[in-house]
């Protein structure tokens, strides 16, 4: 897939989006979210507008294109959605950033065990080349056992948002 810079020109209802996989990813979007909220930052996180049952993809589209910045957290369970055939909101919602944001407005996050080997590895059938080498993805390994871990992801997220 190739991929250009683009100008988005659409305003911007929300500074990030923020893309994750329910069954291991929550925790850490909730967390992420509750910072982005009391520095003033608003976010898309799916759980805000999903209460039961799923989210029809226009709304996951429009809120993206709406969106400056496009945060996901890399978890075991959403690199497996990205090779998975089925229908995915993570692969659709990455794809769709990737087509609409540019490389700098793209911030991933790795969580858990996921090394920066294996996420190059897992995305390459979906994520262009560029982006390999355009970013160095911001970890985080336990949220319970690692606070100043987290703190720090969150600060440097700000900072890539342009807020300190």
């Amino acid at each position: 897939m190739e991929h250009r810079q683009k100008r988005d020109l659409t305003p911007k209802e929300y500074t990030c989006f923020v893309s994750h996989k329910q069954s291991d990813g929550n925790d850490l979007a909730r967390i992420i979210q509750r910072d982005l909220k009391k520095h003033n930052i608003p976010a898309f996180v799916d759980f805000d507008v999903v209460k039961t049952g799923s989210i029809k993809r226009n709304v996951l589209e429009q809120a993206i294109i709406k969106s400056e910045y496009f945060i996901f957290i890399i978890t075991d369970q959403y690199m497996h959605s990205l090779s998975n055939s089925d229908v995915q909101y993570c692969r659709h919602e990455l794809e769709w950033a990737l087509k609409h944001k540019p490389l700098d407005k793209i911030i991933p996050i790795l969580h858990k065990d996921c090394s920066h080997e294996t996420l190059i590895k897992e995305f390459q059938s979906v994520v262009p080349e560029q982006l390999h080498r355009a970013f160095e993805p911001l970890a985080v390994q336990d949220e319970r056992n690692n606070l100043s871990q987290i703190a720090l992801c969150l600060r440097l997220i700000r900072s890539r948002l342009g807020h300190s």
